[in-house]
């Protein structure tokens, strides 16, 4: 599946910057159309008028520093690449930990960063909706095997409690992961551990209880990292 945006909104208070940043992202990705905007109200209306499927915006965007937050929330769709001269630092980290795919920082030529950002940016997209197929699959798939087991002989169902190891740190990561798995018919999040590196997972049939770890470990945990961490596995 190919997932390169092709219609980008380049959003910058500063006409010469927007140019530039124009140019770097034109070398990075040939054919993408960019439409331009120098303030919220513009940001806003270009959305809700044009197809665009990247926004690249820079941090804080005066007079409305949270318009991060805004686009996600009523575009969550796009991928939302934000960035910010190299004294904006703090400003953006704090705006990417609300809304932001990926930043970059602008020292001069964006260009590097741009690159980068786009790269991660991308993965997180790309991990997402492998992880949406897989989530989808999943539940319809177990439902049709708990039913199965609840109709067939109750001695063949052999329920238990797994401790399942976890490599993800980020809070939001390890609450989805949780989610995801009670929301997935036969298995249920039960409790975390203290210092957050272990899951405890019932499940209401165990045949390998290796075999269930490596299963939430590569079906779930590894896109969720790359989604909230941006590590690729």
């Amino acid at each position: 599946m190919n997932l390169a945006p092709s219609h980008a909104l380049l959003a910058d208070p500063e006409e010469v910057r927007r140019a530039r940043i124009r140019r770097e992202l034109l070398q990075e990705l040939p054919g993408v159309e960019v439409v331009e905007a120098g303030d919220p109200d513009a940001v806003i209306w270009t959305l809700e008028r044009r197809p665009v499927d990247l926004a690249i915006v820079s941090h804080p965007m005066p007079p409305d520093p949270a318009l991060p937050l805004l686009l996600k929330k009523r575009w969550p769709e796009h991928v939302l690449l934000l960035y910010a001269p190299v004294e904006g630092e703090h400003a953006l980290a704090e705006a990417l930990a609300t809304a932001g795919d990926a930043y970059f920082l602008d020292a001069g030529t964006a260009l590097p960063g741009l690159r980068a950002g786009l790269r991660l940016a991308l993965a997180r997209t790309r991990a997402a909706t492998r992880l949406a197929v897989i989530v989808l699959y999943d539940i319809v798939a177990s439902a049709v095997t708990v039913a199965l087991q609840i109709l067939g002989p109750e001695e063949r169902i052999r329920p238990g409690f797994v401790w399942v190891p976890l490599a993800i740190r980020d809070a939001y990561g390890t609450a989805s992961l949780a989610s995801i798995i009670t929301m997935t018919p036969g298995t249920l999040s039960v409790d975390l551990s203290r210092d957050r590196r272990h899951l405890l997972v019932h499940a209401l049939h165990v045949d390998d209880p290796a075999e269930l770890i490596v299963s939430i470990k590569s079906r779930y945990e590894e896109p969720l990292m790359a989604i909230f961490e941006g590590e690729q596995r």
